[in-house]
């Protein structure tokens, strides 16, 4: 299991290459990144493989080293790594919406829980824990701004509806 970890960060993730895809992951493969996209999953091989090159395309030096990887029992891992590359192309926030590059570098750190399938040949789920990019936080204080304004003028619109009856 280990052996198909450190091909995915180092050889795919890494190095970009994702014809490795094919056999490293199972035709449902399901990928969910828990701060990023958390009502959002990557499934499937072609889509798996278009998310990693679009990743690399804005961010053409992107790099993973694996920490450590602790087996949980016959078909869990958890792989501990960290990652930096440069934000050098546009990129989508967490709801689709496009956003210049920074041409900032980021530096993160994560922790990933990675099923196999039953004969332990290929990756079957994995579900990201890390730290949000630059851009993320961005993209996120932008988020709570806009819900903090809708919350105020739902709570005037209250006290408002109140007073006039």
């Amino acid at each position: 299991m280990t052996d198909q970890v450190h091909a995915l960060f180092d050889r795919v993730w890494s190095k970009g290459e994702v014809h490795l895809i094919d056999d490293l992951i199972t035709d449902d493969f399901v990928w969910k990144d828990v701060i990023w996209m958390s009502s959002k999953r990557v499934v499937g091989k072609k889509a798996f493989s278009s998310f990693v090159q679009q990743m690399r395309e804005a961010y053409p030096d992107l790099s993973y080293e694996v920490g450590q990887v602790g087996v949980c029992d016959p078909i869990h891992v958890f792989v501990h790594w960290t990652c930096h590359g440069t934000n050098l192309k546009p990129t989508n926030d967490n709801k689709g919406r496009p956003h210049k590059p920074t041409f900032h570098e980021s530096h993160i750190s994560g922790i990933d829980f990675i099923t196999f399938n039953d004969d332990r040949s290929r990756l079957q789920e994995i579900v990201i824990y890390r730290q949000p990019t630059l851009e993320e936080r961005e993209f996120l204080e932008e988020e709570a701004l806009e819900q903090e304004r809708w919350s105020m003028i739902k709570l005037e619109r209250l006290h408002f509806d109140g007073a006039s009856q």
